[in-house]
């Protein structure tokens, strides 16, 4: 049928009033929204339906988001999150949900795939997908930057790699692992103990020594054997770590050393006698500064204590050592000490100042006698007041007393008034203390001297000043190896000559007496009539090899500690005496004639504070960690060396 056009036209208008009504109605779709039936943003594609900028999203974790739990399992286990909904709104479960570990399986989610979640209208548990993987632990060996990971099933040891896995360098041996996994469950990292330099029983032994730290009673003297012997065995773990640097477990054990004996009442006490402690003690402390992965993993807060015990020291031996003082005390006022006695004095003590130098001057002897030399002239009652409140702080009160001992008056019957501690280390004048040479309790003048600043002087030692340390090194071995000590204007020393056995007039009827020999079938040293000798063999009144040994750990520990911090290499030393004996040969000699007398045992004889004493002594009683550390040092790397340098 064919329409009239009138009829084609009012559809047109029909058509077209719709359209405008429409639009009028609905109005324009706008940018930010969805449009209908589309699921899609006309203006931003980046924006899904139900997001509102002006909404902070909603925390389904949080009770208030809603009325009713919605539970999200890890499949059939007990694992579960909670979500809060209202009534209509649409679930949107967690994107994962938390592993559970069983034994050896971890359960680990795997979706939400085939899980149908409905509209909110009460609470409600959903169910992921599971899937069960190897429950793993990981341990890390690592011995300096090669490392071996091992990767065991929970509740198993690991496998222990073999040292093959590691291609250490030669000369490098292998002591043991830091530790033992016990709890097969978490990862872990082991450490691998290795040496280069000592018998790697020895080293290990050094290891496990206990932490340097100084007797807790408030009284008494730091000479004890096991701080010295731990502080002998801290010098054997920084000359190895400074020289064949591992940041590992031996450098964890350096830092536990170090922070240890700076906590309350642990400290030294800070005063002069044979403490042989003080003197390896004060050079780890200078050779942990000189090495890196030690130093850098410092506490700050063990740092700044590290630097007022290195104060502290110098302060004492500035007091105890310079020329400027002659006193036979030190500020504790007990006695039984003098810079010019034998080597187990001079060795524990005027080495302090060489490795404060070192320390104050960060490797520049120059620079450090410079800084030094102005801490010492600067030392005043404000500055002893400083110290004596920092000793408080630190809860050093050891150190404390020793610097706080009060005034005495002699009690000899010369009515000699001394000064306290105070007024000596910080003006000079008389000391009287503790009369060590009876058993009774006299009080007695104790030397004079100008105090702890020099009376403003630089110090000196022997006449050497402290930028002059490698002499000052090499005066005390020559004292130590020699008759004499030697000095910028007597340089004369001559070595001892070897002696199997000792004679001396202890009864005085003007006859030599036997008094020490060899014990062992051997009783001939193998270096009879050669020089060198330990002067503790033949010390007037003492032939002792207890006394050597503590000589021997002391110039050992000096001897490398000078080498790593770069004060002194005895290898490059040519300095000979009048009878033309090199220093390096008479050190060989004494020290493999003290050790062979070691060896074979040796019946000692000492006249001391407290009369005449017999002894016998052996390497029998000696130290692993530290003794016999020093002697695998010794016969391992410092003898060859020597022996190699004569050759040429």
């Amino acid at each position: 049928m064919r329409i009239s056009p009138l009829i084609k036209f009012f559809c047109i208008i029909s058509l077209i009033c719709m359209m405008l009504f429409t639009a009028l109605s609905c109005g324009k779709v706008p940018d930010d929204e969805v449009t209908p039936g589309t699921g899609e943003n006309e203006g931003n594609t980046d924006k899904t339906p139900d997001e509102d900028e002006s909404k902070e999203p909603v925390d389904r974790t949080d009770p208030s988001a809603g009325s009713y739990q919605i539970h999200f399992c890890l499949g059939e286990t007990a694992v579960f999150v909670t979500h809060y909904y209202n009534a209509g709104e649409t679930i949107t479960p967690p994107e994962t949900l938390p592993s559970l570990a069983l034994g050896a399986e971890v359960y680990v989610f795997d979706g939400w795939d085939g899980v149908s979640f409905a509209t909110v209208s009460g609470n409600a548990t959903y169910r992921s997908k599971v899937k069960i993987e190897a429950n793993t632990y990981t341990v890390t060996y690592a011995i300096g930057e090669k490392k071996v990971e091992v990767s065991t099933l929970v509740g198993t040891a690991p496998r222990v790699p073999d040292i093959s896995e590691f291609d250490l360098e030669e000369g490098t041996q292998f002591c043991a692992w830091d530790k033992t996994i016990e709890k097969y469950d978490s990862d872990d990292t082991v450490y691998g103990i290795v040496t280069r330099y000592f018998d790697p029983t020895y080293f290990l032994a050094a290891y496990k020594r206990p932490l340097l730290i100084y007797p807790s009673t408030l009284s008494g003297r730091d000479n004890g054997n096991s701080s010295t012997n731990n502080a002998a065995a801290l010098t054997c773990l920084l000359i190895e770590e400074n020289q064949n640097p591992q940041g590992g477990a031996v450098a964890k054990r350096i830092i536990e050393h170090l922070t240890a004996v700076v906590q309350k009442d642990q400290a030294p006490a800070f005063d002069a006698c044979c403490y042989w402690s003080y003197a390896p003690h004060s050079g780890s402390i200078a050779m942990a500064k000189a090495t890196p992965t030690v130093w850098d993993n410092v506490p700050m807060d063990v740092k700044l204590r590290l630097d007022v015990m290195m104060r502290a020291f110098a302060y004492l031996e500035s007091f105890a050592t310079s020329d400027f003082n002659a006193y036979q005390t030190g500020p504790g006022m007990l006695g039984n000490y003098s810079k010019t006695w034998n080597p187990n004095y001079r060795l524990a003590n005027i080495p302090v100042m060489v490795y404060v130098t070192h320390y104050f001057g960060n490797g520049d002897m120059v620079e450090g006698a410079e800084t030094v030399n102005t801490y010492l002239k600067a030392f005043n009652n404000d500055e002893y007041d400083d110290m004596i409140d920092l000793f408080l702080k630190y809860g050093w009160r050891r150190a404390m007393i020793t610097w706080t001992a009060e005034a005495r008056v002699s009690t000899d019957g010369k009515n000699v008034q001394g000064l306290s501690a105070k007024e000596l280390m910080v003006s000079g004048g008389q000391a009287v203390g503790e009369d060590t040479s009876t058993a009774s309790d006299l009080r007695v003048a104790l030397g004079y001297g100008v105090g702890v600043g020099n009376g403003g002087k630089d110090y000196l030692y022997s006449g050497f000043t402290l930028a002059e340390s490698d002499w000052i090194i090499r005066s005390l071995l020559m004292h130590n190896y020699g008759d004499n000590g030697i000095s910028t204007s007597n340089k004369n020393a001559c070595f001892l000559e070897v002696k199997s056995n000792h004679w001396y007039d202890k009864d005085g009827d003007g006859k030599k007496d036997l008094v020490a020999w060899i014990m062992g079938e051997n009783d001939t040293s193998p270096y009879e009539g050669q020089y060198g000798m330990m002067k503790e063999f033949a010390s007037g009144n003492r032939s002792s090899t207890g006394y050597c040994s503590h000589d021997f750990l002391l110039t050992t520990t000096m001897i490398y500690t000078c080498k790593v911090l770069g004060i002194y290499d005895l290898a490059t030393d040519e300095y000979q005496d009048p009878n033309g004996i090199n220093i390096r040969e008479a050190i060989l000699v004494g020290n493999e004639d003290f050790l062979f007398k070691n060896e074979q045992g040796y019946q000692g004889y000492a006249t001391g504070s407290y009369g005449e004493s017999t002894s016998s002594h052996s390497e029998k009683s000696e130290d692993k960690g530290s003794y016999f550390a020093l002697k695998s040092l010794w016969r391992n790397i410092m003898k060859p060396e020597l022996e190699e340098v004569l050759k040429k």
